[in-house]
């Protein structure tokens, strides 16, 4: 099966696909898996290493990482603020690959993993 290239959307006013991957550079080097809330009181990223929770078994190097959003679930609202979000935090292309209309979302970037969760470390501890 085929993973899908980008999220997509329907735009209301003609009901053709519109393309919300926000990515710049040649190739995707990084995959994560993320958990999205969207319609969020607040918008924050939490990252968590595998032994602060215990919600599934994990390998010893997966993170838990989730992500509340304020916009809701809704014409793709959330999907393009996630997007819009990561590649603001971490200035690199940013794809969903799977979940498109799920809350967990896989996503690929244009870091290697650790450089991606890095970053984002670094900007969700100001």
């Amino acid at each position: 099966m085929k993973p899908l290239s980008t999220a997509h959307g329907y735009d209301n006013k003609n009901s053709q696909e519109k393309d919300v991957s926000i990515a710049h550079g040649i190739g995707f080097m990084g995959r994560l898996t993320l958990k999205v809330f969207p319609a969020s009181k607040k918008e924050r990223i939490e990252i968590h290493n595998n032994g602060q929770k215990q919600q599934r078994s994990k390998t010893a190097n997966e993170l838990d990482i989730t992500v509340r959003l304020r916009q809701k679930a809704q014409d793709n609202k959330a999907n393009i603020a996630l997007l819009k979000l990561l590649k603001k935090l971490t200035h690199t292309g940013v794809r969903i690959v799977a979940g498109a209309k799920n809350r967990l979302k896989v996503i690929e970037f244009d870091q290697t993993r650790e450089e991606f969760i890095d970053s984002l470390r670094a900007k969700t501890a100001e």
